[in-house]
């Protein structure tokens, strides 16, 4: 006895919200940490240099640079979540075609796909 249309649906698209929720609180966490290491870093040692970059020194590069991957990694899963399965189709585009299978003859090592 299997599971209905439906219900593998519901499961689906629950797995792909909790896992996009995991990664953009993560995300945010890592954010979020990361401006208290800069705020912390420019409170002790302000900038004098008038040309230098606000994110050039400290510990905060590395927990910024994480947490704009989880939630640039994290959105995507939300997305497909929340959204209609044709609207997120649409919004992420046609899949691009990889060249494995682009000539299809006989002279294809990989043999033809039919």
């Amino acid at each position: 006895m299997g599971l209905t249309r439906l219900q593998r649906e519901i499961i689906s698209r629950t797995a792909m919200a909790v896992l996009g929720v995991a990664l953009l609180y993560g995300g945010y966490r890592c954010l979020k940490t990361g401006w208290a290491f800069r705020r912390e870093s420019l409170d002790q040692h302000p900038l004098t240099n008038p040309r230098q970059k606000p994110l050039s020194s400290g510990a905060a590069g590395l927990p910024i640079l994480i947490g704009l991957v989880l939630v640039i990694s994290g959105a995507p899963f939300v997305l497909a979540a929340l959204l209609p399965s044709a609207w997120f189709g649409k919004l992420m585009g046609p899949p691009n075609q990889i060249g494995l299978h682009e000539h299809p003859g006989s002279d294809n090592p990989r043999g033809p796909w039919r």
